[in-house]
């Protein structure tokens, strides 16, 4: 705690110092928490090699987690900003994302300095933010559980700050699962905030450092199935998600019940609040589908499944939204468009002299199981994401004797330590019966400070209809629409590429081009 309280006393003297010392000791804000056998300082990512991640901050008191994705763009998570109109940002809230590793500096610049970039400290001021409103259809989704995808503006480019890339294939089921690495995906969960231990949960205050473990990717799957099969019904909550679980390394058992099948790693861990709106990375180095580091989900919450069960701890669970399922929302509200020139003369002011190039920072599973950059050639399936199920979800309380798992590809039930070969049956044991006493809770891991620290927001002043950013495109019909700028699709024409800076409450977007002019010809401004 000498930490924080040293850097407590540079806040004194100003209305930013209240918020933010509220910020430090809210009970519930913290982020990723690793293994009984792993200190929290020994996950801090001081080597920098998840820079272009970042601790997303709100004037009004909260923090989230989000992933550059452009000089201009930051993916994180709809939950962090749907309690408000997104148009009371860059206007009545201000908010920002610090990228440095230890966001303190930049977090305390901005905030003395009337929200201002300053970009030698790695802090970013945000212009406009745009959230899928599908992330409220749902009640039983308490608008964090589904579609939880939202995308923020800086009003200056983060011009050297490494940039992620996104994967819109969903992930395909593994020929077999394994009792040690379950599907076999490796996963790196990143997050900002304080700490804790895996008995105890996130109990330690916020450093506003960025941390990261690693971690099997359990399944995709929605909280429908899981339910079923541990509680005997479903939840409501019908799309997929990929999941984790925190598994104990030293195999003491309950709570820690395997949920997914798989074994602890030496660095496992897993995230709370603060992280929201984190990546979920499938990394290169421990997976031979990729060749490159790429983001297949956002983190919106987790799991606790026995009555007074710490969150983020042993026999708790993450999920994440999967980007593939919400790949045209991102395209379509993604304001950084990278263009062309079109072959031959042409004026800068003729919007045919211009195309729309491919995002080098998207991603799709070719016919040969590559990733290659691209975008699907079939619509996103939104709330839709209901197929595809892979993993398998367990109940083994005792570590020492077998337990039941489903395996949510076949939906075959098996025994535990005899999971079903590639190509074969499972081992039919009979379905599971009310395994778990209690019922599930649900957490949303944003850290958000109780009631309105800074007298920034005038509620009344909320008369807004949310801009709806979301795709027109007939999934029924299987087809993508015709390319446009506003889309996103690659293609496009009849633009021409001048920057916009937004303006909320004009109802402008924002919009900047990356030129780019390799064709022959000669373009004339």
């Amino acid at each position: 705690m000498a930490l924080i309280d040293n850097k407590r006393q540079l806040l004194t003297g100003s209305v930013a110092s209240f918020v933010l010392a509220a910020m430090m000791y809210v009970p519930s804000a913290h982020a990723i928490v690793p293994n009984d056998n792993t200190d929290s300082d020994e996950i801090v990512d001081t080597e920098g090699d998840f820079d272009g991640v970042g601790q997303f901050f709100r004037a009004d008191g909260s923090v989230c987690t989000g992933t550059l994705i452009n000089p201009r763009t930051v993916l994180f998570a709809a939950h962090c900003v749907n309690d408000v109109p997104a148009e009371v940002f860059g206007t009545f809230i201000p908010a920002a994302f610090s990228f440095n590793y230890d966001a303190f500096p930049g977090l305390l610049d901005w905030f003395q300095n009337g929200f201002q970039t300053n970009a030698d400290l790695g802090v970013f001021n945000i212009s406009q933010i745009v959230y899928n409103p599908d992330s409220l259809v749902n009640p039983q989704a308490q608008g964090f559980i589904e579609a939880d995808i939202a995308l923020a503006t800086l009003d200056t480019p983060a011009a050297n700050i490494p940039t992620w890339a996104l994967l819109f294939s969903a992930l395909p089921a593994p020929d077999a699962l394994s009792t040690t690495s379950g599907t076999g995906y490796h996963v790196e969960m990143v997050g900002f905030g304080g700490t804790g231990n895996a008995f105890q949960g996130a109990v330690e205050g916020i450093d506003f450092r960025r941390r990261a473990v690693e971690n099997y990717l359990g399944a995709l799957t929605s909280l429908d199935r899981r339910n079923s099969f541990l509680f005997g019904s479903p939840s409501g909550l019908p799309q997929n998600l990929y999941m984790t679980d925190f598994d104990d390394p030293n195999g003491r058992g309950f709570p820690d019940f395997n949920l997914f099948l798989d074994d602890a790693l030496p660095n496992e861990g897993t995230t709370a609040g603060g992280d929201s709106g984190g990546p979920l990375i499938l990394d290169a180095e421990n997976n031979a589908i990729t060749d490159l580091d790429v983001i297949i989900g956002v983190l919106s919450g987790g799991s606790r499944f026995l009555q007074g069960q710490p969150g983020s701890t042993y026999g708790t669970s993450s999920f994440y939204q999967p980007l593939y399922a919400f790949w045209e929302y991102i395209a379509g509200a993604n304001p950084y468009h990278y263009v062309g020139a079109a072959e031959g003369d042409g004026n800068w002011e003729d919007a045919s002299h211009w195309v729309s190039l491919l995002d080098p920072n998207y991603y799709i599973i070719d016919d040969s199981g590559a990733v290659v950059n691209g975008i699907p050639d079939t619509p996103e399936e939104g709330l839709g994401a209901t197929g595809g199920d892979f993993g398998a979800v367990c109940f083994q309380p005792d570590p020492a004797t077998p337990g039941t798992c489903q395996d949510l590809s076949s939906g075959d039930f098996f025994s535990s330590d005899q999971p079903p070969a590639a190509g074969g049956d499972a081992n039919s044991i009979g379905v599971v019966d009310a395994a778990l006493p209690g019922s599930v809770s649900l957490d949303v891991f944003d850290a958000a400070l109780p009631g309105d620290a800074s007298g920034v927001i005038d509620p009344a002043e909320w008369n807004f209809d949310l801009v709806n950013t979301s795709s027109s495109t007939d999934v029924a019909s299987g087809n993508l629409p015709d390319p446009t700028i506003d889309n996103g699709l690659p293609g496009a024409t009849g633009f021409v590429p001048n920057n916009v800076d937004p303006d909320p409450l004009a109802g402008i977007g924002g919009s900047y081009y990356d030129v780019t002019l390799s064709q022959s010809g000669t373009t004339t401004l």
